[in-house]
C-alpha cells in the first residue's frame, strides 16, 4: 500500500503513516476503481470489452457454528471496545 499511495500521489513515507487505516483504505479503494475504469477504456479503444469485477466476493468457505459463535463474539467484543473508546474520548 505504501508504494501504491507514494507513487499515485507522490507522498512520501512518514505522510502515509499519518494516515489512518481507514483513510489508507478508502483511498486504495479508490485507486483501485479509477485504474479499472481507465483500464476498461484504453481495452475499449483496442475493441476489448474488460469485465468489471464484482464488490462482493462470494464466500464459498462453509464454516461450522462454533466457529460462526466465535467470529460474532470476537465481533461485538471490537465493536464494545470501539463504542467504550469513542465514549472516553
Amino acid at each position: 500500500m505504501f508504494d501504491l499511495l507514494a507513487h499515485e500521489y507522490g507522498w512520501s513515507l512518514e505522510y502515509i503513516r499519518s494516515k489512518t487505516m481507514r483513510q489508507i483504505g478508502h483511498l486504495v479503494s479508490t485507486i483501485s476503481k479509477r485504474k479499472n475504469s481507465e483500464f476498461k477504456f484504453h481495452a475499449s479503444i483496442h475493441g476489448i470489452e474488460l469485465n468489471t469485477p464484482n464488490d462482493e466476493i462470494e464466500n464459498d468457505v462453509k464454516l461450522n457454528e462454533e466457529t460462526e459463535k466465535l467470529i460474532a463474539k470476537r465481533k461485538q467484543e471490537t465493536l464494545d471496545r470501539i463504542k467504550s473508546r469513542s465514549k472516553r474520548g
